[in-house]
């Protein structure tokens, strides 16, 4: 779970969830983080991306994250 402090905004995550967020180092991209999860779950990378996609926008919409465009 993630919890803002400064609002209490609550997030529950799920192990997928769980092992995105654990991967997030601000250097790698969501196609990296989904090429090194496909080692412990079983999803194709399509799906695995779309889910990944969702879930960051879900984060960086409540302020949980933020994305790093100088990489870009």
């Amino acid at each position: 779970m993630l919890v803002r402090t400064d609002n209490g905004y609550l997030f529950t995550c799920n192990d997928t969830t769980c092992a995105f967020i654990e991967a997030m180092d601000g250097r790698r991209s969501i196609t990296d983080i989904a090429g090194l999860m496909l080692e412990s779950f079983e999803i194709n990378r399509a799906t695995l991306e779309a889910d990944l996609v969702a879930v960051a926008d879900q984060l960086t919409k409540h302020g949980l994250v933020s994305e790093d465009r100088s990489h870009s």
